[in-house]
């Protein structure tokens, strides 16, 4: 990108949207991945979905960069699939501390 007219900027969702599709997104890699019971049920999954919205609501619209929001969606099933975490409060946990650093909104020492 040499100048502002070589790159085209795409509004980013709002919550409620960003919110629908990591469900959705959630919902099918539960199906497709193999056993994800944290995925699979909605209660638990809801909760996965609220941390990543509550993320996400924190950055200024024009701020948000898609590409990471979809990242930080993408790391649940790669979790969940590596064996680290098995329940939901855990993976809700490890998905704060990686939203944190991808942000960058909040810093160790903030804590």
């Amino acid at each position: 990108l040499h100048d502002e007219e070589d790159r085209v900027m795409l509004k980013p969702p709002a919550l409620a949207a960003y919110r629908g599709w990591c469900d959705g997104f959630l919902e099918q890699c539960a199906r497709h991945l193999g056993p994800m019971p944290v995925l699979g049920d909605p209660k638990q999954r809801a909760r996965v979905v609220e941390v990543l919205g509550d993320a996400f609501a924190e950055m200024a619209p024009a701020d948000r960069v898609l590409r990471v929001w979809i990242k930080l969606a993408a790391l649940v099933p790669a979790i969940l699939l590596c064996g680290r975490v098995a329940e939901v409060e855990d993976l809700a946990g490890e998905l704060k501390t990686a939203c944190d650093a991808a942000t960058g909104l909040h810093f160790p020492w903030d804590d």
